[in-house]
């Protein structure tokens, strides 16, 4: 395991979450996992 596991061990509740976040999943996949990030755009245009 790297040295960063001791920092995330007492912030994992908020540094693991969120670097979590965005790599696992990003906003587009949080919205619309089916819809990518160009499809989202034309979507509310409409």
């Amino acid at each position: 395991m790297p040295p960063g596991t001791r920092s995330m061990r007492y912030t994992r509740w908020g540094a693991r979450v969120s670097i979590r976040a965005p790599v696992a999943r990003p906003v587009t996949t949080k919205l619309d996992p089916d819809k990518p990030a160009l499809q989202l755009p034309p979507v509310p245009k409409r």
